[in-house]
């Protein structure tokens, strides 16, 4: 780094975690046309830089100043304005204006980073394969749908299902969660009364209905007589509707907008999902 201002030579690189997901900044020399011999050569590390680059960060404190920098062809590019606390600038279309100072939108622009690097097709870019790149994908497509008011700082997400690499049982996730010193031991299990009945077939169904509570909640059009013992709870007057009777709807290809929330109808018909009614 020269003392001399607009002279910055050097790539400084920093790397820190965003969303579960590792990012590594350049932060390069300003470019622009220059006969200065120290500046034209850290704009050459910048346009190297930017080639190499996944995501490219335009910052400017001005809109009008992004037209005089280079913009790559396929490249996934923000832009940002930045100052605002000093110029009040608006944001950019579909960019960002922000406070690096007292961090105003920062947030919204650290949930887009992770969009978009998500959306990047470049398995290769992750220390695993392919197949765990796609689940992480899913996972953040069906985390985006919770709602914001259940975000709250003691809500944990487990990626234990996620990573299997073998089917999911219920006896196996409940054990693993019980041996979580930081979370309270989970004793009650809530399920539709179309699932109670086959729960014979579960694996260790008959050690789940010894060892737990039963909420159940019984269906108008599934006919089952349950023998109640006193560790099952019966909730007759509660709504119809079931996961099974939307999949079953789905692979009739029945319209199911009315049963369930239209990103929810979103995601499944992207996803192609149900379509075996399993």
């Amino acid at each position: 780094v020269s003392e001399k201002a607009g002279t910055t030579r050097d790539v400084v690189s920093s790397a820190c975690s965003i969303g579960g997901v590792r990012f590594l900044f350049k932060d390069t020399a300003g470019i622009r046309e220059s006969s200065n011999e120290i500046e034209e050569e850290g704009i050459k590390l910048s346009k190297r830089a930017l080639k190499s680059a996944d995501i490219v960060l335009y910052l400017a404190e001005k809109e009008l100043d992004f037209k005089k920098l280079p913009v790559f062809k396929g490249k996934k590019k923000i832009f940002i304005i930045n100052k605002i606390d000093i110029n009040k600038s608006k944001a950019p279309i579909g960019g960002f204006a922000i406070s690096a100072k007292t961090k105003k939108n920062l947030k919204s622009l650290k949930e887009e980073l992770v969009k978009s690097y998500l959306s990047l097709d470049q398995a290769e870019l992750l220390s695993v394969n392919l197949r765990h790149l796609n689940l992480i994908k899913q996972a953040f497509k069906k985390i985006s749908l919770i709602s914001p008011s259940l975000i709250v700082s003691n809500l944990e997400l487990v990626d234990f299902e996620i990573l299997s690499s073998a089917p999911s049982y219920t006896f196996d996730t409940i054990n693993f969660l019980n041996q979580k010193s930081c979370v309270p031991k989970i004793d009650t299990i809530v399920v539709g009364m179309d699932s109670f009945k086959e729960i014979n077939l579960w694996k260790k169904g008959n050690e789940l209905k010894r060892n737990y509570n039963f909420l159940v909640i019984n269906r108008s059009d599934i006919n089952f007589d349950i023998s109640k013992p006193d560790n099952v709870i019966l909730f007759d007057d509660i709504s119809d509707l079931s996961s099974t009777t939307i999949r079953k709807k789905i692979f009739l290809n029945k319209a199911i907008v009315n049963d369930t929330p239209i990103e929810i109808v979103k995601y499944i018909t992207d996803n192609n999902l149900y379509k075996n009614g399993k």
